[in-house]
């Protein structure tokens, strides 16, 4: 009979849960050692990705595009095009990634 743990993430690392569900069990045995990754990837890794990301977006764009103006929060969608499609994107990655493990968990 399969057991859950019962725990419920909060809103803001349902994402991170779920990339821990749906990561595949990868390990190496080295000189005698286990060395487990399915936690290791998409938990350090993952989260550091996403944070590297956020914090270097605002210069990556600068440099990208060459744009040195001043940028509001109100700004216009449909002038930001290629920013608004980004958000949209990291918008979706992080509903599938807490939304994927509940479908599996249904559907099993």
């Amino acid at each position: 009979m399969a057991v859950s743990a019962g725990s419920q993430p909060d809103w803001y690392m349902g994402f991170l849960e779920g990339a821990l569900r749906i990561w595949p069990n990868w390990a190496w045995n080295l000189a005698s050692h286990t060395l487990a990754f399915n936690v290791l990837v998409p938990g350090l890794l993952i989260f550091g990705l996403l944070i590297a990301a956020l914090a270097l977006y605002p210069f990556l764009e600068r440099w990208v595009t060459g744009d040195d103006r001043e940028h509001h929060l109100c700004d216009r969608p449909r002038d930001t095009a290629a920013r608004t499609a980004i958000g949209i994107a990291g918008v979706t990655l992080y509903g599938l990634l807490w939304l994927l493990p509940q479908a599996l968990r249904a559907s099993v």
